[in-house]
């Protein structure tokens, strides 16, 4: 009778035993998992952070763009005001973006955005001190501008690869020819997805043509 209890009772603890160790693992693969997923929405978040970042860094340029040639056209005030605020809010978007970054690659990208924001800013400045001398354009070839399209080109393509690292203007998607300017939203877009589908491990996002 003490043997039969004897072992009943080694059979309950083994089990007691084997159930706590079930509970063990689970909570582990839990914890693991909760830590696995909350890496990669961080990933995921700063991934979409960046390409956000990027896009309004785009929008400003093209707008502080579209405000100076108004005042080159124009000779209004009113548009070298906005112009010179554009310059502002595009040099502020950069320094949020630095104060978000980590990578050094990435940092990279946003200095050399830097740099050639700069190095059209100071053609930029040399025009619109020429156009301020003239009460009247006859001709746009009196602005003597022809350093500025490239240098805003320049800017454009800098901005575009902090948004796409590694794309160039007149590069060829799909047999398509690439603008200048950066791609489009939907391209940054399709990029955060495909940083997703790296980090779930699931089948590629689907591409549309």
């Amino acid at each position: 009778m003490m043997a039969g209890r004897t072992f009943g009772a080694k059979l309950a603890g083994g089990f007691g035993l084997a159930v706590a160790f079930t509970l063990l693992i689970g909570a582990a693969s839990v914890a693991a998992l909760t830590v696995v997923v909350d890496a990669k929405d961080r990933v995921i978040a700063r991934a979409t952070e960046g390409l956000t970042g990027a896009e309004q860094l785009n929008t400003i340029a093209e707008s502080r763009i579209s405000d100076y040639r108004g005042f080159l056209l124009n000779g209004t005030p009113e548009y070298l005001n906005l112009a010179n605020a554009g310059r502002t809010r595009f040099l502020n978007q950069v320094s949020r973006l630095k104060g978000t970054m980590t990578d050094p690659a990435e940092l990279n990208l946003l200095a050399a955005v830097s740099a050639a924001e700069a190095q059209h800013a100071e053609v930029l400045d040399r025009v619109i001190e020429r156009r301020g001398q003239l009460t009247t354009l006859a001709d746009i070839g009196q602005l003597r501008a022809e350093d500025l399209g490239p240098a805003r080109e320049r800017m454009e393509t800098a901005i575009g690869r902090t948004a796409i690292p590694g794309w160039e203007p007149g590069s060829t998607s799909a047999g398509k020819r690439v603008t200048a300017r950066p791609p489009a939203t939907s391209a940054r877009l399709r990029t955060a997805s495909l940083v997703r589908w790296r980090m779930s491990g699931s089948n590629p996002p689907s591409r549309r043509q």
